[in-house]
């Protein structure tokens, strides 16, 4: 499964259970999200015990698009049975790390991981 954009690429990798963002989305409304969120939930409702979306090569996401990975997060919250979903990001795009750490407030048992930190002095 994927999504090739002029701006962006979507793609569902079947041996790692992972979605993984390319680019840069930045569509004006929200309604213009509606294929990416179903494509999360396709990803999302295929038989694997957990699901990861890797946003660490997604250099820019609007607010359109953080509202839509929201309705995500609601939509899948109280599915059951419970799937384990992972979100990574890159520590140092500093949307991503402002905007998902704001995701546990939605959803607690959601996992957040920021890859390519930098080493701490």
């Amino acid at each position: 499964m994927r999504i090739d954009e002029e701006s962006f690429q979507v793609v569902y990798d079947l041996e790692t259970k992972t979605v993984s963002f390319f680019g840069s989305l930045r569509m004006n409304e929200l309604a213009e999200f509606d294929k990416i969120k179903k494509f999360m939930k396709e990803a999302y409702e295929l038989d694997d015990l957990q699901l990861m979306f890797d946003f660490k090569k997604l250099e820019f996401m609007n607010s359109a698009g953080i509202s839509t990975l929201c309705k995500f997060i609601f939509d899948i919250k109280d599915l059951t049975p419970y799937k384990p979903v992972i979100i990574v990001g890159n520590a140092n795009i500093l949307w991503q790390r402002k905007s998902f750490e704001n995701l546990k407030k939605i959803w607690d048992k959601l996992t957040i991981r920021f890859d390519d930190e930098k080493p701490k002095a």
